[in-house]
């Protein structure tokens, strides 16, 4: 316990020194090596007392149980604040005070309209705005705490310059700091030509860009996205914070985790892969929507409607293209849908209303949950359905559909109307309903 109190405070030290050290993040990754070295310690010491016959020291002191929770605490901290990227300077005892701001301007003149701008920052939010006019001006808003003095403040900003580096047809947009010390958050405020294609990159900042003619590329690892009004395709890797994008008239793709995504009113294809905490929403989307996670694979053809999902449930409603689903533990329900639609899933509900005769094929997979299917008073399909320890009912009165059991199973087999397509239903311990709409 002695030695962990001195490693801990020796690395509290060496930050002070050295403020670029960043102890915060070197506890949130190697913390529990701490409780390793405690274990063999412990180990030493019970067979260091068995070899000399002293009695078996105790598993632990009042003092070393207090320390322990202290120390798995203190971990459980860390981790939160590296999920949700806090920093060593965020604390107010390693960055107090007051903090200062001073602004920046900076011009590149006679920049080609098809430009491609790459715009940096670590720590501070990027603001892309378009112009007609063929320049790149940027607007910096630098903010320094910790240095106790406004004067010191000015001198560390002074420190940081904005530069704007030209190489061709490309540009870079970036702070640069001549020295190591306190963190300086840079805000860049960057009015470009609008034809330009812009790759906006931030450590830990809000991005928002809005009305751009060329193409947008993101990349976050903490903080908020805002894209509107984009002329060419939309690309976004995070790891943190929300999404919202509208009015793209290209493609759009997003990667990474994060928490709610809002995507509407897109031109092309629309494409979500990753882990994300927060609700799901797509809407009015051109082409194929596809959304893929650990749980649930996921693509509808053209989305003239919206697609909605959380954690526990998936809602899909006027979609004119054909679907595939794969997942598990949701409810799903879709409305006013077409198409193929192929479902797999495992205890939740799956509920399909279609409001015109389907003219593809139905195919639902479930297990230890239910499937309810309204079709239109007027539609035509040839069924099998099954369901393992539950039951099967229809609304659906025709002479050809024959309901029978078998060791445990209740199934539905026939055929409505002259032609239609094939609906395959099967679950276990659950109910099939085959509904008749209006």
């Amino acid at each position: 316990s002695g030695l962990l109190l001195i490693l801990i405070g020796l690395l509290l030290l060496a930050h002070q020194f050295r403020p670029e050290f960043r102890v915060w993040q070197l506890f949130a990754t190697y913390w529990p090596v701490l409780l390793i070295i405690w274990g063999l310690s412990k180990m030493f010491d019970y067979f260091a007392a068995r070899r000399t016959g002293d009695p078996t020291p105790p598993a632990f002191t009042g003092g070393e149980f207090f320390l322990l929770l202290l120390l798995l605490c203190f971990g459980v901290v860390t981790y939160i604040g590296d999920r949700i990227k806090i920093d060593d300077e965020d604390w107010p005892f390693w960055n107090a005070g007051p903090r200062y701001s001073f602004s920046e301007e900076t011009i590149q003149k006679g920049v080609k309209p098809a430009a491609s701008i790459l715009i940096t920052t670590d720590y501070g939010d990027i603001t892309v705005l378009p112009e007609d006019s063929p320049d790149i001006r940027v607007v910096a808003m630098k903010s320094v705490g910790g240095v106790g003095s406004e004067s010191k403040a000015k001198e560390r900003a002074a420190e940081v310059k904005v530069e704007v580096r030209e190489e061709g047809n490309n540009y870079t947009v970036r702070p640069v700091d001549s020295k190591s010390g306190r963190r300086v958050s840079v805000d860049l405020e960057v009015h470009v030509p609008k034809q330009a294609g812009v790759d906006a990159r931030s450590g830990r900042g809000n991005i928002k860009i809005n009305g751009l003619a060329g193409s947008v590329t993101v990349d976050t690892k903490h903080g908020d996205v805002y894209v509107r009004d984009a002329g060419r395709d939309v690309q976004v890797e995070m790891r943190g914070g929300n999404l919202q994008v509208s009015g793209v008239k290209g493609n759009f793709r997003v990667t990474g985790r994060g928490n709610d995504i809002d995507v509407s009113d897109v031109g092309g294809a629309a494409s979500i892969e990753g882990e994300y905490n927060g609700p799901i929403r797509v809407k009015n989307v051109a082409s194929s929507t596809h959304f893929l996670s650990q749980r649930t694979d996921l693509t509808i053809g053209a989305l003239p409607g919206r697609m909605e999902m959380d954690s526990g449930d998936l809602r899909v409603y006027d979609a004119s293209g054909s679907i595939a689903l794969s997942t598990s533990h949701k409810d799903i329900r879709m409305d006013n849908v077409g198409g193929r639609i192929r479902i797999d899933n495992k205890k939740g509900d799956v509920e399909l209303n279609l409001k015109t005769a389907p003219k593809d094929e139905i195919e639902v997979n479930n297990e230890s949950a239910r499937i309810d299917v309204t079709l239109p008073s007027n539609a035509t399909f040839e069924i099998q359905a099954s369901s393992r320890n539950g039951e099967i009912d229809t609304g659906f009165d025709d002479a050809a559909l024959k309901k029978s059991e078998e060791s445990g199973t209740a199934k539905l087999e026939g055929k409505v109307g002259a032609r239609g397509p094939q609906i395959r239903l099967k679950t276990t311990y659950g109910t099939v309903s085959v509904r008749k709409g209006p």
